[in-house]
């Protein structure tokens, strides 16, 4: 069964977050940020 993000939550466009670049191995890799609002299950 395949699940897209956009199944388990709300998806949407913002600000980016990002401050540097996340590596292993000298290579970049996908780096990820989840927040939760205070209050939310």
């Amino acid at each position: 069964m395949t699940v897209a993000i956009g199944d388990a939550a709300d998806v949407g466009y913002g600000c980016e977050l990002r401050t540097g670049a996340a590596t292993q191995d000298s290579k970049e890799v996908v780096l990820g940020t989840a927040m939760m609002l205070m209050g939310e299950n």
